[in-house]
């Protein structure tokens, strides 16, 4: 098992994206949102400090992934699948993970809440699964 942990709230990819136009072609393109865009930066650094300080290599083989993300409540309640969105982004940006592809399963994964704005995190285990195929009878 690899752990991990990002600080502060996770923010979703696919929220309140923005489109801006390309100098020269006129061509629109999507961009994520100025929170998320912050918010990635600052994590792929934390990811690379811990991947540096574990000594560890690129992950490019089948995983399963736990993340337990850490927020306030409130009000809305928010879309976990788009929260692991952007965690699986930053783990790829950051050189943890080959490809997102690579990720079999999410188990686990779920969203806490937590009462004070410092205390938001997310928390993530990474495990190796056995490349043997499981044959299930039914």
């Amino acid at each position: 098992m690899i752990y991990f942990e990002i600080t502060g709230q996770t923010p979703s990819k696919k929220t309140s994206q923005r489109i801006i136009r390309m100098r020269g072609s006129g061509r629109p393109k999507i961009l994520p949102n100025l929170k998320y865009s912050k918010w990635e930066s600052r994590a792929v650094l934390e990811l690379k400090a811990q991947k540096v300080e574990k000594n560890l290599k690129e992950i490019d083989y089948p995983i399963s992934l736990t993340a337990l993300i850490y927020r306030q409540n409130k009000g809305k309640k928010p879309d976990l699948v788009n929260l692991l969105q952007s965690i699986c982004d930053v783990l790829q940006k950051a050189k943890i993970i080959a490809d997102d592809s690579i990720i079999a399963s999410l188990d686990g994964s779920r969203i806490l809440s937590v009462s004070e704005p410092e205390d938001e995190a997310a928390e993530i285990f990474i495990f190796k699964i056995n490349e043997e195929r499981i044959e299930y009878k039914f």
